[in-house]
């Protein structure tokens, strides 16, 4: 507080009245808006990550339930056999997948 010429007072900022016995509100210069935004930003990653992790336990809670409902879905056809097929596939005695090309997968 200084004294002017005429018995006033020069106040520090913040403060104003004749003795400088108010306190006004100065705000500062931080930018809370960013800061919200990266907190709102990190909430949402661990919200993603909880759920991630909350569908993966109940994926493996309920892995053989899921299974079991998709093999009724699926139709099984009986396995038709063709000695002559290139592919080979579904030889019933398990020998080779490539059948007659067996040679060539080694």
């Amino acid at each position: 507080m200084t004294i002017e010429g005429n018995s006033g007072c020069q106040c520090r900022k913040g403060f104003e009245g004749n003795f400088c016995q108010v306190v006004q509100y100065v705000p500062d210069k931080t930018n809370y808006t960013k800061y919200l935004k990266y907190f709102l930003f990190f909430i949402i990653m661990i919200l993603i990550i909880i759920g991630l992790l909350l569908g993966g336990y109940l994926l493996f809670k309920h892995a053989d339930d899921i299974k079991a409902k998709l093999s009724d879905m699926m139709a099984k056809e009986p396995v038709d056999f063709d000695p002559d097929a290139l592919s080979g596939r579904n030889i019933p005695d398990g020998q080779s997948v490539y059948g007659q090309n067996a040679h060539l997968a080694n």
